[in-house]
């Protein structure tokens, strides 16, 4: 490390920014291990957000098929009560 970070006493992997002051961890394993799972935090709120999107739309065309259904069901009953039209 340059002379920009100080050791903190008692620990190995961590250093302060004499610039800043923060604390800055060096431990490339535990940042890779955050990098990681961050990302895997983000691909499973996205497969989230992409299931909800796709029973959303489920329910819309459920919603339609069931319109439908019961516009065909209506006609065919208005049928069977005036056969002449």
């Amino acid at each position: 490390m340059d002379n920009r970070y100080i050791r903190v006493e008692g620990f190995d992997n961590l250093y302060r920014d004499v610039r800043s002051g923060a604390i800055v961890n060096v431990n490339e394993d535990l940042y890779l291990n955050a990098v990681e799972a961050s990302k895997k935090r983000k691909a499973q709120q996205q497969a989230i957000t992409s299931l909800q999107n796709d029973v959303s739309e489920l329910k819309s065309d459920m919603s339609t098929i069931k319109d439908l259904l019961l516009k065909l069901v209506g006609d065919k009953s208005w049928q069977l009560i005036h056969p002449k039209f």
